[in-house]
């Protein structure tokens, strides 16, 4: 009787041991994002190291991704998404805009009205859209739609 209680308790470390190794952020390296800011279109590829992750603690799956020319680090402008989900809806934590031709506009989840769509979302594949009104803080304009994907 003693082994089965031994037995059941390591098997219960080996699992709980698994999920935590499973648990980290992947990362994606490739992608583009097209969004409309100024009624004007443009189309930026995912600096690779976007990451999905899933914090079950505080929400579920999200991705924090970031686009630029060339998908070059430091290039500008800059398109930048950060979104989880609770309970199947998607809430964005950052959306912005960095040096682009309707100038510096920031989420701000006060002003902004913004309804964010995710078509998929695992380890090898994020994709959505969205469309957002109402002012954007840094003063730029607001980016009226975007597309986005990001695949391993």
């Amino acid at each position: 009787m003693v082994r089965d209680c031994i037995l059941v308790l390591v098997l219960t470390v080996c699992v709980a041991g698994a999920a935590t190794a499973q648990a980290g952020p992947v990362h994606y390296r490739s992608g583009l994002v097209t969004y409309v800011q100024k009624e004007r279109e443009i189309s930026l590829s995912l600096v690779p190291g976007g990451t999905f992750d899933v914090d079950s603690v505080r929400h579920g799956p999200g991705a924090t991704l970031a686009y630029a020319p060339g998908g070059e680090r430091g290039a500008t402008p800059t398109f930048y998404l950060h979104f989880w989900t609770s309970g199947g809806s998607p809430f964005i934590g950052a959306l912005e805009v960095r040096g682009g031709q309707g100038g510096n506009a920031y989420f701000d989840a006060a002003e902004s009205r913004c309804t964010l769509v995710i078509t998929r979302l695992d380890a090898q594949v994020v994709e959505g859209s969205g469309a957002c009104t109402g002012p954007f803080e840094g003063g730029g304009a607001p980016i009226a739609t975007f597309r986005f994907a990001a695949r391993q």
